[in-house]
């Protein structure tokens, strides 16, 4: 599933270019991204984990929503 989204992501190139320009050299652990529902949040970070997967970066993936949100649950 997360491939075919990453495959459907349109107009989002510059965003998915910045993310992605520190997977190789160490960039960004951590990256928050916000928006309204619906605007493609999910779909990006699906590409930008695709992305990272074939540069063969580890890519570990959190839904908050099913986490309790205290350092132990994390």
């Amino acid at each position: 599933m997360e491939e075919g989204r990453a495959s459907r992501l349109v107009g989002r190139e510059r965003e998915l270019d910045r993310l992605a320009s520190g997977l190789g050299d160490g960039g960004p652990v951590v990256t928050f991204v916000h928006g309204a529902p619906g605007v493609g949040k999910s779909a990006l970070l699906a590409a930008l984990a695709a992305r990272a997967s074939a540069g063969g970066v580890d890519v570990a993936r959190i839904e908050c929503r099913d986490v309790e949100p205290t350092p132990r649950a994390f």
